[in-house]
């Protein structure tokens, strides 16, 4: 995973912090938050700097050497790495922006719209101003080879940020944390035994893809960077075996690779001709699909391979994200048929042969945006409300609208449904709705909504107010919250909801946190279960069972049992994951290789 520059400096700031515990002492301020609680919402470095630092809850690696300053008895950080780093520990919203001015070179503003707040810094002045009034502190900001640098006490105390050190680690973020409590004291060693952990990834320059896997040979891709052009390799390796290189035909684009119908699908050139190939992992040989006439990879990218009721439908973009459109196309006997286009096409479903997407324009939203084609005669209607946009989660906030495609759209007993939202009246939110496909009045099913998944005679969806989990019938009427805490990430598979969940007390504006608590919702038996005893940052679900990974302080890759607990397949930091019908595949983020583990 690449790290921004921003956030590569912050590590310097924590170990500068680090030469002066007295500077960080705890403010006498109550303490009633364990560290395990905290953890996730928390940055965290210890004085023993490799490089390393939790932040919201993740391992992150930090490469560049940025030198702090002590003086006076005091730790001073420079001013833009501050209001980065308070960034990452701030739960209550907003960016921290950093303003400085060559005509007063000596002066510089933090200044955060959300939180309302503004903050003035002068270098040599023992008083800095938040929010036009002046506040004292015991130090003066000052400046070295033209950065100003901060005393951290004062500007975090600026910033409402907690800093704090317990024994080697130093703490910042919202949060109180008690050193007493038994959920504080247990993490302390494991989180040193991660922070001191002096490996390096293991790949910096090249990157490893997983792609597939049949029975115990992994397939996967690396990509190698030069300054004119990017590589991309095809391997395949058996468990336990060296990585064998295969040979693909022109030039494969593997990172536009999509998987369906079994098959690994992706577009290459040869002899100045654009191709869609299809690799199959039983036999670990790729052919040609179909032609790509008038289409390389260069005018665009393969956005997407389904396959719906035996038809398999590709979609290609031709040009940028903010000026190109998309192409849809059904696979019939090695040839691309054209089906319908637009702007970005989010979602597809079919229904004998009726086959609906959405359309989506980011840059100006369309009325009539849901299309239906009649895959006999190749007609193209538009259906629903005209006054609505489908296939969109829209958001206001503060005056303020956001669009966000959704990839939801189901076809059951001559309805579709799908998020909607009267696309005149300003103040509407998304709710998920109900809309004959032969024309009729459409039914609202739901509340305001993110998200939503149909399962028998009943649509489960995110509450938007609360972002919790709730229940409503086809038909309309009433619905009912059946999981009473914010939920994200949440996927439908074997009659059951998996998703990952925030501790008790916090609400939707949290849910950007990196890692949760795993869980399945059995919708036959309307009970929740608890699948991780740890904070996982991804999980995967199939065939062949529920994994997680942890990436927090006891990192790994976990199988949750049928008896509910899990177990460790690898403890250690785990950079990606696949899971086929024959098992699960990983890479490991300090250790080179492919990994596999059976079901």
């Amino acid at each position: 995973m690449k790290k921004t520059a921003l956030a590569v400096l912050a590590a310097a700031l924590w170990a500068g912090a680090a030469l002066a515990p007295a500077d960080a002492a705890d403010s006498g301020a109550p303490a009633s938050t364990s560290l395990k609680q905290a953890f996730d919402r928390t940055v965290i470095l210890p004085y023993d700097f490799q490089q390393k630092a939790f932040i919201r809850g993740q391992k992150t690696d930090l490469y560049l050497d940025y030198k702090l300053v002590q003086r006076e008895s005091r730790v001073f950080v420079p001013i833009r790495l501050l209001s980065y780093l308070a960034g990452e520990a701030n739960r209550s919203g907003g960016i921290w922006e950093t303003i400085w001015d060559a005509k007063r070179p000596n002066e510089v503003v933090l200044t955060n719209a959300a939180l309302k707040r503004t903050i003035r810094f002068a270098v040599g002045s023992r008083t800095m101003e938040v929010n036009g009034k002046a506040v004292a502190i015991d130090v003066a900001p000052y400046k070295v080879n033209g950065t100003i640098l901060l005393p951290l006490r004062s500007a975090s105390d600026a910033l409402e940020k907690e800093i704090q050190w317990l024994d080697g680690l130093i703490l910042i973020g919202d949060d109180k944390i008690d050193p007493k409590l038994a959920d504080t004291r247990s993490l302390i060693d494991p989180i040193k035994r991660q922070l001191t952990d002096k490996r390096t990834r293991a790949e910096v320059e090249s990157s490893t893809e997983l792609l597939a896997r049949s029975g115990n040979t992994s397939y996967y891709y690396r990509s190698f960077y030069t300054a004119t052009a990017t590589s991309e390799l095809l391997y395949k390796q058996k468990d336990g075996g060296k990585p064998v290189r295969i040979e693909l035909p022109g030039k494969p684009v593997l990172s536009q690779a999509k998987a369906a119908d079994g098959k690994v699908y992706y577009p290459t050139v040869i002899s100045g001709k654009a191709e869609l190939h299809a690799l199959d992992p039983a036999t670990g040989k790729a052919a040609k699909a179909a032609s790509l006439s008038g289409w390389k990879p260069s005018d665009g990218w393969l956005e997407a391979v389904v396959k719906l009721e035996g038809q398999l439908l590709v979609n290609l973009h031709s040009g940028d994200l903010t000026m190109g459109s998309e192409t849809l196309y059904r696979l019939d006997g090695g040839t691309l048929k054209e089906v319908g286009g637009g702007k970005s096409l989010m979602a597809y479903a079919r229904s004998g042969d009726r086959l609906l997407y959405t359309n989506f324009h980011f840059m100006t939203m369309q009325p009539g945006n849901l299309k239906q084609v009649d895959l006999k005669t190749g007609k193209t209607s538009s259906i629903g409300d005209s006054a609505f946009t489908y296939g969109i989660n829209r958001t206001v906030s503060g005056g303020s609208v956001g669009h966000v495609g959704s990839d939801k759209l189901y076809v059951k007993d001559g309805s579709a449904y799908a998020l909607g939202y009267e696309e005149a009246d300003q103040t509407a939110t998304s709710a998920v709705y109900r809309i004959p496909l032969d024309g009729g009045t459409q039914t609202r099913l739901t509340p305001s909504a993110s998200d939503f998944w149909l399962e028998g005679a009943s649509v489960y969806y995110v509450d938007r107010a609360t972002g919790k989990l709730g229940q409503a019938g086809l038909g309309g009427g009433a619905s009912r919250i059946v999981v009473d805490r914010p939920v994200f990430d949440v996927r439908l598979h074997g009659g059951s909801l998996y998703y990952r969940a925030q501790p008790v007390g916090t609400g939707p504006s949290d849910l950007h946190a990196q890692a949760g608590d795993l869980y399945r919702y059995d919708l036959a038996a309307g009970r929740e279960i608890k699948l991780s005893d740890k904070p996982a940052h991804s999980y995967e679900v199939g065939p062949k069972g529920v994994y997680y990974v942890s990436d927090g302080y006891e990192p790994g890759l976990y199988k949750v049992g049928a008896d509910g607990k899990s177990t460790a397949i690898v403890r250690d930091n785990v950079a990606a994951t696949l899971l086929t019908d024959s098992g699960i595949v990983y890479t490991l983020t300090y250790k080179s290789g492919v990994f596999a583990a059976g079901g």
